[in-house]
């Protein structure tokens, strides 16, 4: 039976290597948002391109493109494309697509010598752990962005209303498994009964980082950054709502 692994968000320096082998890995398959569905993929997608309006005109970046779907997807019809991915193996992976540049870098902390006219961060910047590291990444974004660029983070959570009583002890029991992250054990053991190989990030609830949307305003503005709008991202996939409320933001620079 092939394998899969956890990875914890949280990277120990032991961790680290062991998720950067899984990674050059030329085997393993990709669940890297804890689900691999090609049809929530082309959702997200279309959503991303009707909030963004590519064009022709458009230099783009993905903070965090993954497998550059998305680019690869966009590329014909816009002027420029390129992809940021935090390691040397993620990057090789998908190194070498016909008219994307894919380039190593820290979401909260990089730097490219283009200024880009639309810039996506979709499931991203959550896992950055830290308002501190999210202000980071919204200056890089800042300074990334051409003045008047549109800028898109998605399904960036809020936060979640823990429930204020419990109808049954199974609710109970449930709620409790969601929050120390047994739920995950759920899929991992699906992963296995598919007979599939996996790298996988496991993050608990109590540890993504979540902004109330007042909030999360606040903190692009200190970036130099302007909120035009925000909603919830569920409504936007056309999915029911989850228990993590996650709200997709439109920005200018």
């Amino acid at each position: 039976m092939s394998r899969s692994v956890f990875i914890p968000v949280r990277h120990s320096p032991g961790v680290l290597a062991s998720y950067r082998r899984k990674a050059a890995d030329p085997r393993g398959e990709w669940v890297l948002s804890g689900r691999k569905d090609p049809a929530h993929t082309e959702r997200v997608n279309a959503m991303i391109e009707s909030a963004l309006s590519f064009g022709p005109d458009d230099d783009v970046l993905d903070i965090g493109c993954g497998d550059a779907s998305l680019l690869q997807q966009i590329r014909p019809r816009i002027k420029s494309a390129t992809g940021i991915l935090p390691t040397d193996e993620e990057v090789k992976r998908v190194f070498g697509l016909d008219g994307i540049t894919i380039v190593k870098g820290d979401a909260a902390d990089f730097s490219l010598p283009v200024k880009f006219t639309k810039i996506v961060a979709n499931g991203v910047l959550h896992i950055l752990g830290s308002e501190r590291a999210l202000t980071g990444a919204l200056r890089s974004i800042a300074n990334a962005a051409a003045p008047g660029a549109a800028i898109f983070i998605g399904e960036f959570p809020s936060k979640r209303p823990k429930p204020k009583s419990y109808s049954s002890a199974l609710h109970a029991i449930k709620y409790a498994a969601q929050q120390s992250g047994i739920g995950f054990a759920a899929r991992y053991a699906a992963h296995l009964m598919r007979r599939k190989r996996a790298v996988r990030f496991v993050r608990p609830s109590p540890f993504f980082l979540a902004v109330e949307p007042a909030r999360f305003a606040g903190l692009c503005s200190e970036a130099g950054l302007s909120v035009i709008s925000y909603s919830p991202t569920h409504a936007a996939l056309g999915e029911p709502e989850s228990q993590i409320s996650r709200f997709n933001y439109l920005l200018t620079r």
